[in-house]
Parts: structure tokens; sequence; C-alpha cells
């Protein structure tokens, strides 16, 4: 990748409560929330309320009510499996999501913008 990426990312997901979101984190990652935050080797995971849910219509992902956010330290490639991760944990654990991210394109279904959730 030539180009240099943000190593920040905001996921916004829906149909879920922020203990929930920590729990599958939680486990996902091994690591343990120190209040809204768990540090990992060169990531660290936030899960927090969306301050904007419920301000706008319910079908645009950016007033879902959980944002989880992840921060790298590490190289570009990194954050984006990482990302990618995270996202598939989420749908396979029947919770819509959407990357908002400087590499959207390189992530499943781009972020999660080209999926139907309508089953979810």
């Amino acid at each position: 990748m030539s180009e240099q990426i943000d190593p920040y990312v905001k996921i916004f997901v829906d149909k879920i409560d922020k203990t929930t979101a920590k729990e599958l984190l939680k486990n996902e990652f091994n690591g343990e929330f120190d209040v809204n935050s768990m540090h990992l080797d060169n990531l660290i995971v936030e899960a927090r309320n969306n301050i904007e849910a419920k301000k706008g219509p319910e079908e645009d992902f950016l007033f879902w009510p959980i944002i989880v956010e992840l921060e790298s330290e590490s190289e570009p490639n990194a954050l984006i499996s990482e990302t990618s991760r995270v996202l598939e944990m989420l749908w396979n654990s029947g919770f819509p999501a959407i990357a908002a991210c400087d590499f959207e394109n390189l992530l499943p279904w781009n972020g999660g913008i080209d999926r139907d959730f309508s089953q979810f």
C-alpha cells in the first residue's frame, strides 16, 4: 500500500448494547476492558455509546447505537486485518456493522456498506 492511511477506524453497530459489544470484543481478543478501552499489542479497542444515536433516520448507520473504535500503531495491513476480524465477528454474531475508515474498499463487503442486513 503506497499511500498513507489514517490508523483509526469507527465501526457503527446496530441491534446491540455496549455491554454485549464489550463482551464480544473481550472474548474475540482475549483481553480485558478498562472502562471503555482495551489495550492490546499495537491496538486499542474501544466500545462506546453513539451520542448521535436516535438523532437521525434509524436506517442510517451513522445513528446506530454503538461505536467500536480501533486505533493501531502498527503497519496498515495489521489494522486492515483486525478491522476485518471485528466486522466478521459482529456479523457472525448477528449484528449489523459498518466501518468508516480510509480503507473501506479493502474490507469485506466494502466495510459492510455493501452488505444486506435485512436478515439480521
